[in-house]
C-alpha cells in the first residue's frame, strides 16, 4: 500500500553513484534539441506534435554519450523523427551538482531539472519518454543495450504511433467533452495512463467531484482517493506527514469511497503518522477503523497484524516508561 510513500525519486541520492567523466559530445551536434522543459512545451503545442525526451547523465560507462553521439545527434535520426516530436534532453551531470553546490542561480536551474526527474518518477538513465504536448506520458522507454542504432530508435518509435494516437485521442475527448461526459472521459484517460505517470492527471482528478457532484457515474470516490493520494505523497515528500495524513482521513470523510478505498486510506493515514515517528494513539486508531471497514477484505489480514504490532511495540514502550 503505502511502501510507494518511502520511495523518494529525488535524483540528488543518485548522483553520489556517479563517476566524473567528459561527455565528449560536442553542442553543435545535439542543436536540435531543447534543453528547457517549458519551451519545449511551448513549441509542442504550438506545432501540435508529441515530446521526446532524451534524459541523461554522465555515468561511468559512457551509455548516455554513446546514445548521443551514435543516435540522437545524427542527422538520420532528427530527420527521421522531427516531423512527429519536439525534441528535448534533460541532462543531469556530476559538474552540474558540483556547480550547484555555491551558486545560487546554478542551483535553482539544476533543481528544476531534478524536479522534473520527480515528476516523471525517471530512477535510471538513460531513459526516453514520449510525452504528449500537455506533457502527459504516453510511453516510457528504459535504456536497452540491444537497442543502440538510428534504424533501432526509429524503428521502436514508429512501433507506438497508433499507441500515441489513440492516447492523444483521449486527451482531446476530455478537453472537448463538458459535465459528466468529461467525468468518463477523464476515467478513459487515466485508465488508459501506466499508474507512475497518473499523478500528471491531478488537475483532471480535482474536477470530477464539482463535474459530477450527486455522483451520477459513481466515479467521484475514485478520483477523490486519487487526489488525496498524490496529494499525500507530495506533502509527505514536503516533510508535512500531519497534512499528508490527513488528505487520506478527509477523502473517507466526503463519504464518496468503498470499503476497500476507506480501508487503503485510513491504513495510508496510519502509516504516514508512524513513519513519521508520531506514535501517538491515531495510529492505532486508524489501523482499527481500516480493519472495520472491510474486515472480509484480502488486506484485512494484513491489517490486523499491523494493529497487533503496534499494540505490542506499545505496550513494551510503556512497561519500559514504567520500570524507568
Amino acid at each position: 500500500m503505502m511502501k510507494q510513500l518511502l520511495k523518494s525519486v529525488r535524483c540528488i541520492l543518485f548522483f553520489s553513484a556517479l563517476a566524473v567523466c567528459a561527455t565528449g559530445c560536442g553542442s553543435d551536434a545535439f542543436s536540435a534539441w531543447e534543453t528547457d522543459f517549458d519551451i519545449a512545451k511551448e513549441k509542442a503545442q504550438s506545432a501540435n506534435k508529441n515530446i521526446l525526451v532524451f534524459f541523461s547523465t554522465d555515468d561511468a560507462q559512457g551509455v548516455s554519450d554513446d546514445l548521443k553521439k551514435n543516435v540522437f545527434a545524427k542527422k538520420k535520426f532528427v530527420s527521421a523523427v522531427s516531423p512527429d516530436f519536439t525534441l528535448l534532453n534533460i541532462s543531469v551531470t556530476e559538474s552540474e551538482y558540483t556547480e550547484s553546490q555555491s551558486d545560487e542561480s546554478e542551483k535553482s536551474a539544476f533543481q528544476k531539472k531534478l524536479d522534473i526527474l520527480d515528476t516523471y518518477s525517471v530512477e535510471t538513465m538513460p531513459a526516453l519518454y514520449m510525452l504528449t504536448k500537455e506533457g502527459f506520458v504516453i510511453k516510457a522507454f528504459n535504456y536497452d543495450p540491444a537497442v543502440n542504432s538510428v534504424a533501432h530508435y526509429v524503428e521502436l518509435l514508429g512501433g507506438e504511433k497508433e499507441n500515441a494516437a489513440s492516447y492523444n485521442s483521449l486527451v482531446r475527448a476530455v478537453e472537448e467533452s463538458q459535465g459528466v461526459y468529461r467525468v468518463r472521459a477523464i476515467n478513459a484517460l487515466f485508465d488508459a495512463t501506466e499508474e507512475s505517470y497518473r499523478a500528471l492527471l491531478l488537475d483532471y482528478c480535482r474536477e470530477v467531484s464539482s463535474l459530477d457532484p450527486d455522483n451520477t457515474t459513481g466515479l467521484v470516490g475514485k478520483f477523490e482517493f486519487q487526489t488525496a493520494y498524490s496529494e499525500a505523497i507530495e506533502l509527505f515528500h514536503a516533510g508535512n506527514a500531519e497534512d499528508a495524513a490527513k488528505c487520506f482521513v478527509d477523502a473517507v470523510l466526503k463519504g464518496h469511497l468503498s470499503s476497500a478505498q476507506i480501508q487503503e486510506a485510513y491504513y495510508n493515514a496510519s502509516y504516514i503518522l508512524a513513519m513519521s515517528k508520531t506514535y501517538d494513539a491515531r495510529v492505532l486508531d486508524y489501523l482499527k477503523l481500516s480493519y472495520e471497514s472491510l474486515p472480509e477484505g484480502e488486506e484485512a489480514e494484513n491489517v490486523k497484524r499491523t494493529i497487533e504490532a503496534v499494540e505490542s511495540m506499545l505496550k513494551n514502550e510503556s512497561e519500559q516508561k514504567g520500570n524507568n
